[in-house]
């Protein structure tokens, strides 16, 4: 039955309901597919007729949509500090020993570990590396097959260390997670995707806090926004 008080949906299935909700929100609304499609956002705007809510952890800048008014909360429900990165300007060739040696250091505390990549190339590249220096993990990327059990298998912490592409950038919750963006000054990596990463980070109450490190070959316009934008976040919610 489509016609329930309570309907979860994706935005592409707006197109079912005609002036239906009394109460609209789409979560995420700065990512794919509803972000820029004007299409999906007629959809959304034809299937309500009561209160619109969009909501999204990177607001909007400057003046919100018209019609809409903007409200901002700057803290966590556990009502700890966001968790701010550390930038690390490092060569290629020493960030892999650098991102080493600090996966080693976690996984002695018994956190689990993701480690962010710009390309699949990278995933590749950094599982090698790791098997070399003997170090488990595994990854997952949009066209893996067995996304699931990878996610499950580090979850109950049969696996401690996950490299992955921006395709776990949300919608994920672990519990103790370390977080680590590799070649974090790549182009894949915009402000908001990095805010995102960040926020994988410090998400359960009883582990509210963590370490999130951007490691780059410069520290790019990107980087430094997201800290920015944290701490701001922090300030404004003391």
């Amino acid at each position: 039955d489509l016609y329930k008080p309570l309907v979860v949906l994706t935005t592409h299935q707006l197109y079912r309901y005609w002036h239906y909700f009394d109460v609209l929100i789409i979560d995420e609304v700065d990512a794919f597919p509803f972000y820029g499609n004007t299409q999906l956002y007629q959809m959304a705007v034809a299937s309500n007729r009561g209160s619109f809510v969009m909501m999204s952890a990177t607001s909007f800048e400057g003046a919100p949509p018209k019609g809409f008014v903007k409200f901002t909360l700057n803290h966590r429900y556990h009502d700890h500090d966001l968790p701010v990165p550390r930038l690390i300007w490092l060569p290629d060739y020493l960030s892999l020993f650098y991102l080493y040696y600090s996966v080693k250091k976690c996984l002695c505390k018994d956190q689990l570990v993701m480690v962010f990549v710009p390309t699949v190339q990278d995933l590749y590249r950094l599982q090698l590396f790791f098997k070399q220096m003997q170090l488990s993990c595994e990854y997952v990327h949009s066209n893996s097959e067995d996304i699931s059990q990878v996610l499950s298998r580090f979850r109950n912490k049969s696996n401690r260390v996950l490299l992955t592409t921006t395709l776990l950038e949300r919608g994920v919750t672990f519990e103790n997670v370390q977080v680590f963006v590799y070649r974090a000054d790549h182009r894949v990596f915009s402000t908001s995707t990095l805010i995102q990463i960040a926020g994988r980070v410090g998400r359960k109450p009883n582990y509210p806090s963590g370490l999130v490190v951007f490691i780059g070959r410069h520290l790019s316009k990107e980087m430094k926004a997201c800290r920015k934008h944290l701490r701001l976040k922090n300030a404004l919610s003391a």
